[in-house]
């Protein structure tokens, strides 16, 4: 399903050749995200990736070793997000110490 969600994405943006993509949550983030990276990559575009969490699935609701996978995932796939937008002062925080997502010059704060 993931693979067919990504490849959908990635007709959209052949089609609105968007110059922001705004993603939310983890898996769907992550799918548009990498979508995004596939598109630059081949088409030599370069679309801006905003993305903010809401949340964190990196504890408590799978095994310690896919929560990991988890966390090295969005590390990776934060390299290639231009901002990250926390909700929270201690979101943010945990994103740049305790998982160690992103420097924090890519990690903006805006409160709900």
């Amino acid at each position: 399903m993931d693979v067919r969600a990504i490849i959908r994405i990635f007709r959209i943006l052949e089609h609105l050749g968007p110059d922001i993509v705004h993603t939310h949550t983890a898996k769907a983030g992550f799918n548009a995200r990498f979508a995004v990276l596939i598109y630059n990559f081949i088409f030599r575009k370069d679309i801006h990736i905003v993305h903010a969490f809401h949340g964190f699935v990196f504890e408590r609701y799978f095994s310690r070793v896919r929560s990991q996978l988890f966390v090295l995932i969005e590390r990776f796939i934060a390299r290639f997000t231009d901002i990250i937008i926390a909700i929270s002062d201690t979101q943010k925080r945990e994103l740049m110490g305790k998982y160690r997502i992103a420097e924090t010059s890519k990690i903006k704060l805006i409160p709900l």
